[in-house]
């Protein structure tokens, strides 16, 4: 968790989360600004956590470094026989 993190929240008088420190600063103040509508609570009616992620998304709510790639395009077997295909392609044509 970040210092400036860490200073948003106890400016706007909550108490900053425990963790590694997977969310963007984006993501904080959007958590910090629903508390506050709250009054002070992020669990309060609405959990702020889930509004800001719903709003922001996955992608810009979770820092590049924590993500998972859930889809990927290719697999790296698919990617590694493709590649040894193209090459034994090319030796057949110089072949020829």
């Amino acid at each position: 968790m970040s210092i400036a993190i860490k200073k948003l929240y106890t400016k706007a008088g909550l108490t900053p989360p425990d963790g590694k420190g997977i969310h963007t600063m984006k993501f904080h103040k959007c958590v910090v600004e629903c508390a506050k509508k709250q009054g002070g609570r992020i669990e309060g009616k609405v959990n702020c956590h889930a509004v800001c992620m719903g709003s922001i998304g996955k992608r810009g709510a979770v820092k590049k470094g924590h993500q998972r790639n859930t889809t990927p395009k290719r697999s790296t077997a698919k990617r590694r026989v493709a590649r040894r295909m193209r090459s034994l392609i090319r030796k057949r044509i110089k072949e020829i």
